[in-house]
Parts: C-alpha cells; sequence; structure tokens
C-alpha cells in the first residue's frame, strides 16, 4: 500500500487509505490485540465477541491494506502485524502529522 517514491498524488492517496483503515474501531483494535502476538481467526472471534464473518472481513480489508499478514498453520489461519505494517503505519501517522504541522504554519502567517 505506501510505496517508497511515488507521485505526490500516489502517496496521499496511499495515506488516506491507511488512515480509513485505522479508521474504523474493530480493525484499529485487531491491530492492537496483534501487535506482538499471533492469532487466528477464532482467537480474535472470542476475543472480540464478535462471529467469524466479520472478524474475516475485517482481517482480509487488513491483509489487502498490507499492514496485516497471514500464515497457515494446518488448518488454523495466524494474523500478526509484520514489520513493514508497523512501518506503514508509521508513514501514515507522520503524513497526518506533517499536515498538521504546515495548517499551523499557514495559520501562523495568516494571523500575521
Amino acid at each position: 500500500m505506501l510505496r517508497e517514491g511515488g507521485t505526490p498524488n500516489e502517496q496521499s492517496e496511499t495515506v488516506m487509505a491507511t488512515l480509513k483503515l485505522l479508521g474504523d474501531d474493530v480493525r484499529l483494535n485487531i491491530l492492537l490485540r496483534l501487535s506482538g502476538n499471533r492469532m487466528n481467526v477464532g482467537e480474535l472471534c472470542e476475543a472480540f465477541s464478535m462471529g467469524q464473518p466479520a472478524i474475516s472481513h475485517h482481517l482480509a480489508l487488513l491483509k489487502k491494506g498490507e499492514v496485516l499478514t497471514g500464515e497457515r498453520a494446518g488448518k488454523n489461519q495466524f494474523y500478526s502485524l509484520p514489520e513493514n505494517g508497523v512501518q506503514r503505519i508509521q508513514q501514515a501517522a507522520r503524513a497526518l502529522e506533517a499536515l498538521g504541522t504546515e495548517r499551523k504554519a499557514q495559520a501562523s502567517e495568516i494571523a500575521g
């Protein structure tokens, strides 16, 4: 999802897509739960008191957004937050912070 380089527009779209993923409380809590952990769908369903289809939907979106990975072990798929997923989230957060800093600077210029 977040790529090195690219045009400013591509980078902006990628940051927005990552932030949109994190804007859902279930997906954000899944990522927080998986930070430093590896869990399967059943464990996540139990942790969130949600059904398998709902959890699987959120996991699929997180995998598509490249902030989550899945690894098959026998009949189970275990999900984790890989280092590159953490980096994608950090890059989106830095972009958001830079936008805030830019807006503050513009407001200061206007205020004179």
